[in-house]
């Protein structure tokens, strides 16, 4: 799995509205069962996680905070992709989350960046 430098990096990302939060996956085996449990493909990007290529990020209800629900590819510094159960797109609610948590990513990654 990657480095720990890596995963500091990637904790940057979580963030919580009260009803959903967003998270980095504690191993590549969590990866791998996220993409059992919502029937697509994230399984298959477990390697170009641990090379540091992308980030997959998990989002959850906070009620159902063990229940896969959405997952994120964050790459290049943006959204690449986000999926649920089967490919589903976005339901309105999630996508304001995402809207929200896209705008507080950015901002702290341009802080970090002029920091350096």
């Amino acid at each position: 799995f990657p480095s720990h430098d890596i995963m500091k990096d990637v904790k940057k990302h979580c963030f919580t509205d009260g009803e959903f939060f967003i998270r980095p996956p504690k191993d590549i085996q969590e990866i791998i069962d996220e993409g059992k449990a919502l029937d697509h493909c994230v399984g298959q990007y477990a390697e170009r996680v641990a090379d540091g290529a992308t980030t997959i990020l998990f989002v959850r209800r906070v009620s159902e905070p063990y229940k896969p629900f959405y997952t994120v590819e964050w790459k290049n510094n943006r959204t690449a992709q986000i999926r649920g159960k089967n490919n589903d797109v976005l339901t309105a609610d999630v996508a304001e989350f995402i809207k929200s948590w896209e705008s507080r990513s950015k901002k702290k990654i341009k802080v970090m960046a002029k920091a350096m």
